[in-house]
C-alpha cells in the first residue's frame, strides 16, 4: 500500500467520522430545539428517522453493487471498500424512498410526512454546517464559507420560528429555501451533501418536490 494510497484512505475515513459525528449532533439539536410540543412525537420522529436512517445505510451499500455491477462481479472486495459516490447516494436515496412509502402503506401507518421531514432537515442542516465547519478546521474537505453562513441563518431561522410557522409550511419552506440556495450557488461554488458533491439537477429536483409539496398544501388549507 503506497503512501498517497494511505493518505487517502485516511481521508476518506476522517470524512466517515466526521459525518456520523455531524449526524448525532444533528439528533442533539433536534431533540433540543423539538418543535413538537410533546415527548411522545419527538420520539416518534426518532423513531421514523432511526428507520430511515438504517434504510439508507443498506442502500448506500445496495447501490454500490448496482452501480459497479460488472465490476462487483469479479471484485467485490473492491467495489464495497470503495468510496460512494453521488451516483451511489441518488440510487440509495430513490431505493429508500420507495421502500420506506411500501413499508409504512403495508403496515397501514399513516406517518405525518411533513413533520416526518421537517425532523429530518433538522438533523441535516445541523449535521451539513458541523460537518463543513469541521472539515475546514481539520482540512479534509474544502468548505466554503458562505455554505457554512448559509446553514448558520438556516439553524437560527429553526430555533426562532419552529414553534411560531405551522410546521407543515416550515417543512416545505424550509426544503425549497435549502435547495434553491444550494441551486444558485452551485453554478459559482462547489457544495456538498456532506462528502457527496451532488450536481445542480439534484437539488433543481429537491426544489421541485419543496414547490409542490408547499402548493398542494395551500390548496389543501383553502379547500378546507
Amino acid at each position: 500500500m503506497g503512501a498517497g494510497w494511505s493518505i487517502e484512505e485516511l481521508l476518506l475515513r476522517g470524512s466517515m467520522v466526521i459525518t456520523v459525528v455531524s449526524l448525532v449532533f444533528g439528533l442533539v439539536f433536534f431533540r433540543l430545539f423539538t418543535p413538537f410540543p410533546t415527548l411522545e412525537e419527538t420520539k416518534a420522529r426518532e423513531d421514523d428517522l432511526f428507520t430511515i436512517t438504517l434504510s439508507l445505510i443498506i442502500t448506500v451499500w445496495l447501490g454500490k453493487i448496482l452501480t459497479k455491477f460488472i465490476l462487483f462481479i469479479k471484485n467485490p472486495q473492491a467495489v464495497l471498500a470503495y468510496p460512494a459516490d453521488k451516483y451511489v447516494l441518488y440510487t440509495a436515496l430513490l431505493m429508500t424512498g420507495i421502500y420506506i412509502v411500501w413499508q409504512f402503506k403495508r403496515k397501514g401507518d399513516s406517518r405525518p410526512w411533513p413533520d416526518v421531514l421537517l425532523s429530518g432537515l433538522m438533523v441535516i442542516i445541523m449535521g451539513q454546517f458541523l460537518y463543513g465547519f469541521l472539515s475546514m478546521i481539520l482540512a479534509l474537505q474544502p468548505s466554503k464559507v458562505i455554505y457554512l453562513g448559509f446553514y448558520a441563518v438556516l439553524l437560527v431561522g429553526l430555533v426562532l420560528f419552529r414553534m411560531k410557522i405551522p410546521r407543515v409550511y416550515l417543512a416545505f419552506s424550509l426544503l425549497s429555501t435549502w435547495a434553491l440556495v444550494h441551486f444558485v450557488l452551485g453554478f459559482f461554488w462547489t457544495g456538498s451533501l456532506f462528502q457527496f458533491y451532488v450536481g445542480p439537477v439534484f437539488w433543481g429536483i429537491v426544489l421541485i418536490i419543496g414547490v409542490i409539496g408547499m402548493t398542494f398544501e395551500k390548496r389543501r388549507s383553502i379547500s378546507h
